[in-house]
């Protein structure tokens, strides 16, 4: 879709207030038309050219009436403004926020977070300044098409010239079209490399310091940031010649004017009250063509932000993003699953397949079956699909397959595996700025004895007690004061505050010690709930009631884990890997 079709279904969403601002606008825009009538008829009353046909006193008490009326046109025309804006906006970035939501978990952003960030707050500000020159022009050229038809009757030659500026305008942006795109698409692309740098290097600012990377990152900043200055220098510079290109035909005009105006007055064809008239409309007509330049500009880089917000919404249709809605809920949202599953008694997982684009990764044909109560690990060489056989069954990705429960396909597994029906923890666990009892709950209002139950089957409870603030603790950015075992175990402690009917724990455990780690799973696996964990660990597989093998994307074996070990060369090469000592901490041969 073009940007004018996207524009005109945005000006659709609300054409009540909209059209009512036109209104508005093109009334405070045309109502010049009457002061300069009244100054025409004082001038030819006071120089004798024409009978009075108003006292002077009366003209001037028409001249303040129309400017307080002007006064309040603007005031009301600005709260039509706002609301026109707020309305847009909303509708853009409900637009985007709802297509962000309904992707996959694992892809819900298909660009970096600071450019989405750029995309809602900067793109959609210049939709906004686009609707609204919109009105402004739209008024102006009401006024002038007015105007010139009153000139044209006073006199053809002086009021053709005032068309010279309108043909070197749109001359001058046709030309420069192309390099408007260009500048602007360059300058935004800039812009969002350093957004995405400063996340980058705040989020890593342990690995730049432990390599002694400061000063070669601080460069490669410095570096983004002149690129970012030389392509909005350019892109300003540009935009402001053209600016100058527009001022300067009208003082061209302007000379023009009078001096045929003044030739005019000469023969006595034109009077003072004509010339006043003259003078006075062309300080605004000789506006147009300025007024149009710069809303062609606009046009452009608005069809540049409507581009890159199209980009966020990745496969779907441009329409999707000017898409009529509600842009205030009319109820608080509920983001619960519509409907719980009944009691987990098996779930049936056949044919399920994914291939991350662009690559030949992922998974093809994964078949398997969980039990109520079963402890069922998924294990396998680095790179073999054991993550994404996850992310594949909780919706995160858009994977193809059936998954039924008790039989029972499940539909929409992104809304429907969540608690209470199935809880999750990722192999890098994400922790909020806050405090630890606010990262456990996320909103829940959870009894003290959840909350211990929780943390003592985590093995969390021996950390917790060297905290200065206990379950209050703050624990910095992500997380940031916690070890890596900490923060892991947190994650898991998180999960178990939901108690569901499937728990799913993508390989949680690499940073603790043998001994926390075969406490840590001792207590998971007394859990009374039914369990898939990722993992290559000894402690893990050792409770395991299934092992599930994987290499390539493709099961390679299944079954418990002591017939593995006979039968699968895969198995076997896993279990050797693992280091001896954790086998002879778990009483197991370390030669297996």
């Amino acid at each position: 879709m073009k940007a004018w079709q996207l524009m005109l279904r945005l000006i659709r969403y609300r054409p009540a207030i909209y059209g009512f601002g036109v209104l508005i606008w093109s009334i405070f825009f045309i109502s010049p038309l009457l002061p300069g009538l009244i100054n025409r008829a004082i001038f030819d009353q006071l120089s004798g050219a024409a009978p009075a046909v108003f006292g002077i006193w009366t003209l001037l008490a028409l001249l303040i009436t129309t400017e307080i009326s002007r006064r309040l046109l603007t005031q009301l025309g600005t709260a039509m403004d706002i609301s026109v804006q707020y309305n847009i906006a909303g509708l853009l970035r409900k637009n985007m926020l709802k297509r962000i939501l309904a992707q996959p978990g694992a892809q819900a952003l298909y660009t970096s977070s600071s450019a989405a960030i750029n995309n809602f707050r900067d793109d959609v500000e210049e939709i906004l300044t686009f609707s609204i020159w919109l009105l402004d022009v739209f008024g102006n050229v009401l006024f002038s098409l007015i105007a010139l038809g009153i000139l044209l009757q006073i006199n053809q030659q002086v009021t053709l010239v005032i068309l010279v500026p309108l043909l070197i305008v749109v001359s001058a942006f046709t030309v420069a079209n192309q390099r408007i795109q260009r500048y602007r698409q360059a300058s935004r692309a800039a812009t969002s490399k350093v957004s995405d740098f400063l996340g980058e290097m705040f989020g890593a600012t342990q690995a730049i310091k432990v390599a002694n990377a400061e000063t070669a990152v601080i460069g490669h900043f410095q570096q983004l940031n002149d690129q970012r200055r030389q392509f909005m220098v350019k892109d300003r510079a540009f935009t402001a010649l053209l600016s100058s290109v527009y001022a300067n035909t009208i003082s061209l005009g302007t000379g023009m004017i009078l001096l045929l105006a003044g030739e005019a007055m000469r023969t006595g064809n034109f009077s003072v009250g004509d010339f006043s008239l003259f003078v006075y409309y062309f300080s605004m007509v000789t506006r147009l063509p300025s007024l149009i330049g710069l809303l062609l500009t606009h046009y452009k880089q608005a069809g540049v932000s409507f581009q890159r917000m199209q980009q966020l919404l990745k496969d779907a249709a441009p329409s999707a993003l000017v898409e009529h809605g509600s842009i205030t809920p009319d109820q608080q949202l509920d983001f619960s699953p519509a409907k719980a599953l009944p009691a987990l008694q098996r779930l049936d997982i056949s044919n399920l397949s994914y291939c991350y684009p662009n690559s030949q990764a992922g998974i093809k044909a994964i078949d398997f079956r969980l039990e109520r109560g079963q402890f069922v690990v998924v294990t396998g060489k680095v790179g073999s699909g054991k993550t994404t056989v996850l992310r594949a069954l909780l919706g995160l990705v858009p994977a193809h397959g059936t998954i039924l429960w008790n039989n029972q396909p499940i539909e929409q597994p992104a809304e429907q595996l969540i608690p209470p029906n199935c809880a999750y923890t990722a192999q890098v666990p994400r922790l909020l700025s806050s405090s630890l009892h606010d990262n456990l709950s996320l909103g829940l209002n959870l009894s003290a004895n959840e909350l211990q139950q929780a943390i003592e089957t985590s093995v969390l409870a021996p950390d917790l007690q060297h905290m200065p603030a206990g379950l209050a603790t703050e624990l910095g950015s992500r997380g940031v004061r916690l070890s890596g075992g900490q923060l892991q175990r947190a994650a898991l402690a998180r999960m178990l505050v939901r108690s569901s009917e499937l728990m799913i724990v993508d390989d949680c455990s690499s940073a603790l010690d043998v001994t926390t780690e075969q406490q840590l799973w001792q207590g998971l696996r007394q859990h009374p709930t039914t369990w898939l964990v990722v993992s290559h660990r000894c402690a893990v597989l050792q409770l395991a009631d299934w092992v599930i093998v994987m290499d390539a994307g493709q099961i390679a074996a299944q079954g418990p884990l002591n017939d593995l070990l006979e039968t699968s060369p895969a198995m076997r090469e896993l279990w050797q890997a693992e280091p001896s000592n954790q086998k002879l901490l778990l009483g197991v041969d370390a030669h297996v």
